[in-house]
C-alpha cells in the first residue's frame, strides 16, 4: 500500500469539480495519509460534451485553486503534496483518460502515475475508450464505494483496493441542488465548500440560471 522510495508516485484525481467539494479534497488527503502516493494531482476536466456541465473550464479550475489555497492555509504541510494540473483546461476539451495518461507519462517519464477511481466506475472499465489497454498497463487506486462490489472480470492488472478510508458521499450535483434552493446568504453549503469558493460563486453569479429555473418551476 505504501509508496516506493525509489520512484515518485503521483495519484491522479480527475473530475469536473463543478463545484469542487470537501469530498474531493478528503479523498486527496487520504491518498497522502495512507501513503498511497507522494503527491496527488487534481485534474479538472476541459469542456465536456458527454455530460451536462454547468460552468466553464476556467471557472471550475479557479474554484479548485481557491479551495486548495484555503486548505493550505489550514494545513501548510500539504503545500507540495496536493497540486492542480490544468492540462485538460489548457487543452480546452476533455482528454480521454488513456490519452491523458499517455501525455503525462511523456512529460514526466520518471513518475509512476496511479489513477484514482471508485469501485462503481472500476466495474465499467471495459466501456472506457481504450479500456482494455488501461486494464492491462495502468496502475489504479480503487476506492470502495457503498453498495458497489468489484467484479472480478472487470479488474485491471495493477491496482490497490482501498476499503478503510475516510470519505463522504457529497456530490457536486447535490451542492448545485442546494444552491438552487438558495436557503440563505451562504446558499446553505458552509462546510461543504470553502468560503473563497462560496464567495466566487456569489461574485460571478455561477449557477444563477439554475436558481431562476427553480423559481420559474415553483410559480407554475
Amino acid at each position: 500500500m505504501s509508496v516506493k522510495n525509489s520512484q515518485k508516485v503521483v495519484a491522479l484525481l480527475g473530475g469536473t469539480f463543478d463545484p469542487p467539494t470537501i469530498g474531493h479534497f478528503m479523498l486527496a488527503f487520504e491518498c497522502i495519509n495512507l501513503n498511497l502516493a507522494n503527491q496527488v494531482w487534481l485534474i479538472p476536466t476541459g469542456k465536456r460534451t458527454d455530460k451536462q456541465v454547468q460552468t466553464s473550464p476556467g471557472d471550475r479550475l479557479k474554484m479548485t485553486q481557491l479551495f486548495l489555497n484555503d486548505l493550505k492555509k489550514i494545513y501548510p504541510s500539504i503545500k507540495d503534496k496536493i497540486l492542480i494540473n490544468p492540462i485538460e483546461v489548457e487543452n480546452e476539451v476533455t482528454i480521454k483518460t488513456y490519452f491523458l495518461l499517455q501525455k503525462l507519462k511523456q512529460q514526466y517519464p520518471d513518475i509512476l502515475f496511479k489513477w484514482i477511481i471508485g469501485s462503481d466506475l472500476a466495474n465499467n472499465l471495459d466501456k472506457w475508450v481504450e479500456g482494455q489497454k488501461l486494464k492491462e498497463s495502468q496502475d489504479f487506486i480503487i476506492i470502495q464505494r457503498p453498495n458497489y462490489k468489484l467484479k472480478q472480470e472487470s479488474l485491471p492488472n495493477k491496482f490497490e483496493y482501498i476499503q478503510d478510508i475516510f470519505q463522504t458521499n457529497i456530490s457536486s450535483t447535490q451542492v448545485r441542488q442546494r444552491i438552487q434552493q438558495n436557503l440563505n446568504e451562504e446558499f446553505g453549503i458552509q462546510g461543504v465548500l470553502s468560503q473563497s469558493v462560496i464567495d466566487y460563486i456569489q461574485n460571478n453569479q455561477l449557477y444563477e440560471q439554475l436558481q431562476q429555473d427553480i423559481i420559474k418551476q415553483s410559480n407554475l
